[in-house]
């Protein structure tokens, strides 16, 4: 089995990636700039912890010391649009240019699902997880760029604005609640995360990935009411929410932070659904449907 590193191992993928590597009998090695947060991880006592950060040379190399290949969990997403973008490119290319000296032999990312031809203009969050996927993939490590849309787990912020939203009185459709999107269960994206790692017939690749449903954000605000037992509430459609005007609201009502919830919401104006399907020919996992995963989440949350 391989040495594997992970960074954003304190984020919400990597807290369900760690234990699913070290089930399949890797060694993990998490890459944090405060290691305390791991603290009260169950499987802290099972993983080597080495504390940097992803734009520092220096912790980039006596973290990548021995290891095989790495998981790159890292965004950018509470800075202004320019520094957002610009960070996540020095991010990537300092990772990337890290990875070629140390002799990796795989580097693996998760990137969004999003239209490469519109991404300039829509959300600078998604251009500047886009542009990451580019610097990495340009690197000599072979690198495999994983894009999925949400991600449904308890504890995602995709998840918790999908439960704030069912607890208004009314349900709310701004107009990019007609955009369409292909939500993935977190513990289908960690399969697949682990199935990649050490797939070297992969080479250097987009995969997109996603859930068998592709539904409008209407659709799936309805789906989770009739999921979770909620009872019927009337939608009332809004004509302008512009997500800078939104996120507050949503921010209070989910429990998730503001800087996080803008460019989730940013987001969610273009469609974000698999065109290529490779990956079902490319891996042995069928990945569960939307009232699959949320019953998920919602068991998970009950026993947090």
């Amino acid at each position: 089995m391989a040495t594997i590193l992970v960074t954003g191992a304190t984020g919400f993928i990597g807290g369900h990636l760690v234990p699913a590597l070290l089930d399949a009998g890797h060694r993990v090695r998490c890459l944090t700039r405060d290691p305390s947060k791991l603290d009260d991880a169950p499987w802290r006592d099972r993983v080597q912890v080495a504390r940097g950060d992803v734009t520092d040379w220096l912790s980039l190399e006596l973290a990548m010391d021995g290891v095989d290949r790495a998981v790159y969990l890292v965004h950018g997403m509470d800075a202004s649009p320019a520094e957002l973008v610009r960070r996540e490119l020095e991010m990537a290319r300092t990772f990337r240019d890290a990875a070629e000296r140390a002799g990796l032999d795989q580097l693996v990312y998760l990137g969004g699902l999003t239209d490469d031809d519109v991404v300039t203009t829509m959300s600078p969050h998604m251009y500047a997880r886009y542009q990451a996927g580019v610097e990495l993939r340009q690197g000599a490590v072979p690198t495999v760029e994983l894009r999925a849309a949400i991600v449904l787990g308890a504890g995602s912020a995709s998840f918790e604005m999908l439960r704030a939203a069912g607890r208004l009185p009314l349900m709310v459709a701004p107009p990019w609640s007609r955009t369409r999107c292909q939500p993935i269960a977190v513990d289908d994206v960690v399969a697949y995360l682990v199935d990649t790692l050490g797939r070297d017939d992969l080479g250097t690749r987009i995969v997109e990935i996603g859930g068998p449903d592709v539904l409008t954000y209407r659709e799936m605000g309805q789906r989770y009411l009739e999921v979770a037992g909620a009872r019927w509430r009337p939608t009332v459609p809004l004509l302008w929410s512009p997500p800078e005007a939104s996120a507050p609201a949503v921010s209070w009502l989910s429990g998730v932070d503001q800087d996080l919830v803008l460019p989730l919401l940013t987001s969610a104006r273009r469609d974000a659904v698999v065109e290529d399907d490779a990956a079902r020919d490319l891996y042995d996992i069928e990945p569960v449907g939307f009232d699959t995963a949320v019953r998920r989440a919602l068991a998970e949350e009950v026993h947090r």
